[in-house]
């Protein structure tokens, strides 16, 4: 499967089954199939966990609590924890990352830290980190996470104005207070600052303006684009392509160092040509039971886009995940797709590779046309890019 593109009249050939690039010429023998990411039976790669799904904000675009079918005015309590923690404990030696969510995890701060604390005491777990508004952060939060090496993924929307008018109950002003606390502590480096970005911000603020205002905060940050219903907030119908999202990746890896925002087009790109490990799963996590998700009752389920409508081992999920159907067997870009699979599932609409001229493969090739337009005109870019791609990786 080889995909062939030129760059200024010189000839590229992408092999989609080695994941080789090659310069002006393609070798007559092509080399054999590249590993798949896998995942270790007794090791789970990564445990999402539930604790609190209450929350002390009141996000604007907030589409889960307006259809209620997230937030269940519900926390976990011990006897969930501990079922969790026997669960983890009995069936895996080993996790790559335990993750708390809500909600607010920090609401229900004393059972995230005796899960945390008891699986130490019994199994090896690599990574913690949580997702938080940061309102509740004090000093003993923070040297609890510098304890467990946390990474810490703080909400914050932009400038004060627009943080204020998105986030309500989260005021800008405490989030920099616990954001300039962690900044000056030994775990500096696990901070992430994350931006949901929304048609409000499209009306308030160039996109420039945001890279310039977190990288003055001069701490590691993404930008995701709002996932809601709610059509003064939502994105759908801002004339923006998927091919200038992808240019735009590239040119923040370029020119804003701190910037970790990626898609499902630049991401696989880079990892395929850098390491050489493909991808047999539209989605990583659903695949294998590389991930699961505990609710706060500590129910499992496979990811937060399925939760609460689809148990941990559903077959449908296998279905849609796999990479087994006739038109991707015999796409070159195979091995680079990745796809969120829970509309497909839930039967919201189509996968978009049961056709032969399926969209996604067209935005591969323009990922992988643009960074090597980089590399073909501009080295220095393109090391650049690669380095800050893998800075904190």
């Amino acid at each position: 499967m080889i995909y062939e593109f030129s760059i200024n009249k010189t000839k590229y050939f992408f092999d989609g089954t080695s994941l080789e690039l090659y310069k002006d010429y393609l070798p007559e023998k092509e080399k054999g199939s590249i590993p798949l990411f896998t995942c270790t039976p007794n090791i789970l790669g990564t445990a999402l966990i539930l604790v609190s799904e209450l929350c002390n904000g009141r996000c604007q675009y907030c589409y889960q609590r307006e259809q209620k079918t997230y937030f269940q005015s519900s926390i976990m309590d011990k006897k969930s924890a501990e079922q969790i923690i026997h669960f983890l404990t009995t069936n895996y030696s080993e996790i790559n990352t335990v993750s708390f969510f809500g909600g607010e995890p920090l609401l229900n701060y004393k059972i995230m830290q005796f899960i945390v604390e008891n699986l130490q005491k019994q199994m090896s777990v690599k990574n913690y980190e949580i997702t938080t508004n940061a309102i509740l952060i004090d000093e003993r939060m923070i040297q609890f996470f510098i304890r467990y090496n946390f990474k810490v993924i703080i909400s914050i929307d932009g400038p004060p104005q627009i943080h204020n008018d998105l986030r309500i109950g989260c005021p800008h002003n405490k989030v920099i207070e616990v954001i300039q606390k962690l900044k000056n502590s030994p775990i500096k480096d696990r901070i992430v600052l994350n931006c949901t970005y929304t048609k409000y911000h499209t009306e308030n603020i160039s996109y420039n303006e945001l890279l310039k205002y977190f990288e003055n905060i001069g701490m590691r940050y993404s930008i995701s684009e709002v996932f809601t219903n709610k059509k003064s907030f939502n994105l759908v119908g801002k004339k923006i392509t998927e091919q200038e999202k992808i240019s735009q990746i590239y040119e923040n890896l370029c020119n804003f160092p701190l910037n970790e925002s990626s898609n499902e087009y630049v991401t696989p790109v880079i990892t395929a040509l850098v390491e050489k490990i493909g991808n047999p799963f539209f989605c990583a996590g659903l695949g294998n039971n590389s991930q699961i998700l505990f609710d706060s009752k500590g129910k499992q389920y496979p990811c937060i886009s399925l939760l609460y409508k689809y148990g941990a081992n559903d077959n449908r999920i296998n279905v849609y995940n796999e990479k087994k159907n006739k038109f991707c067997s015999k796409c070159w870009a195979k091995w680079l797709c990745t796809d969120c699979i829970a509309p497909y599932v839930k039967r919201e609409k189509n996968p978009p590779y049961i056709q032969d001229n399926c969209p996604r493969k067209e935005l591969y090739a323009y990922s992988l046309k643009q960074l090597i337009f980089y590399y073909h005109n501009d080295i220095e870019k393109f090391k650049k890019i690669i380095t800050n791609f893998y800075r904190y990786k």
